[in-house]
């Protein structure tokens, strides 16, 4: 069983969509959108791999859970796909399901 988290370099990782999609809003003039729990969650988890504090990881799989099906919807209805979109949602939900003990 797996009790550490990953180097604390790989919290770059969900840091790095956060960033990414928060540019894509600003560009897109709703930086607002940012705060939409699918999208803090990138945070949360950067921050549990950051600080060692494993109990955020699974908090921000869990704000996934209601999130990541509104999404899908609203980008289907849209047709719009951004990758940064897709990083901050299906990418977190990876990479956070990887972090997870096993």
């Amino acid at each position: 069983m797996r009790d550490t988290l990953p180097p604390k370099l790989l919290g770059l990782i969900p840091l790095c969509f956060f960033i990414a999609h928060f540019i894509h809003h600003i560009n897109e003039g709703h930086p607002g959108y940012i705060l939409w729990l699918c999208n803090l969650n990138n945070l949360l988890l950067a921050l549990g791999v950051f600080t060692g504090w494993k109990l955020l990881i699974p908090i921000g799989i869990l704000w996934l859970i209601p999130a990541l099906p509104l999404w899908f919807i609203e980008s289907w209805m849209y047709g719009d796909w951004p990758l940064t979109s897709i990083l901050s949602h299906i990418g977190a939900l990876t990479f956070g399901l990887l972090l997870l003990p096993r």
